[in-house]
């Protein structure tokens, strides 16, 4: 079911990222950022509690160009709801969207789920990069933040959005040993994902998900600084359609990262993945 909807941009409701209450999304609401020629710098918290009926959409209104909106974390300001709610101290530099919880959601039981993020250029979460944090401080992203990086999520999908510059792409965690602890039911489709990693560190990637049950199809996946094209922990991983460009690794399969992370190993599919009518290209040297 539809909810609220929040329109961002020139003559909108909101003409700042940072005024949209992004922590009080609730299912069924829609966020729309309308394209400007100039990029929105807001740094973003999110831990709404969507359902299959009622998904929360996050959506990039394109100008008649089709050019997407940018969202940057260069130099970007923290959300004033993120503030105001205390959001972000132990994950204030690690995305420009950042998935978790609110100190007061319980940490054993708060997953947040079934969020879309759609037609947005996310760039600017690089540790060359720096941004004004919940206190007023200038700080510089982690190695590893991520234009959208989820502590954990359950059914994000992620679709027609660019997403370029960032130290991760996209990053999903899962860990420890707890049955909700864990990212679940990822989705990312028709990306264009290129040019995130760090050149001197091997670590991050343009795209970096440990989780259970993960679908990349249609992307188009360029090269990394540093790391990998698609780097996945994840258990019945599929690989489609997608066009893939190496980098020091064009497809890194891996286990999963942490000792503890029982959901995904106990997963039937956890040493299973397909990978099927894709476009691999190694012009890496």
């Amino acid at each position: 079911g539809k909810r609220n909807t929040y329109d961002v941009g020139p003559g909108k409701q909101y003409t700042e990222l940072t005024d949209v209450p992004w922590l009080s999304l609730q299912g069924g609401d829609v966020v729309n950022i309308h394209y400007r020629s100039t990029p929105y710098r807001t740094k973003v918290g999110l831990r709404p509690l969507g359902t299959a009926t009622a998904p929360v959409y996050i959506n990039g209104v394109t100008d008649t160009s089709c050019n997407r909106p940018m969202v940057s974390g260069a130099g970007a300001v923290t959300a004033k709801d993120a503030i105001a709610a205390n959001f972000f101290p132990l994950v204030s530099n690690l995305g420009v969207f950042t998935i978790f919880r609110l100190p007061t959601d319980s940490r054993d039981t708060y997953t947040p789920g079934y969020i879309t993020i759609q037609n947005l250029h996310i760039s600017g979460a690089s540790s060359k990069n720096t941004f004004t944090n919940h206190t007023g401080a200038t700080q510089a992203y982690d190695d590893g933040a991520a234009a959208i990086y989820a502590v954990r999520v359950n059914h994000l999908t992620v679709e027609n959005c660019e997403i370029t510059g960032n130290g991760n792409g996209v990053f999903t965690n899962t860990r420890g040993g707890s049955s909700i602890d864990h990212s679940a039911y990822l989705v990312f489709r028709r990306n264009k994902i290129h040019l995130n990693g760090n050149a001197n560190r091997s670590t991050e990637h343009n795209f970096y998900t440990q989780g259970y049950r993960v679908l990349f199809e249609g992307n188009d996946i360029g090269q990394a600084y540093g790391g990998s094209s698609l780097k996945d922990r994840s258990s019945g991983t599929v690989i489609r359609y997608n066009r893939v460009i190496a980098s020091a690794r064009a497809l890194d399969l891996v286990e999963t990262e942490e000792e503890y992370a029982t959901t995904v190993q106990s997963d039937p599919l956890n040493d299973f993945a397909w990978v099927y009518g894709n476009v691999i290209i190694n012009d890496y040297y």
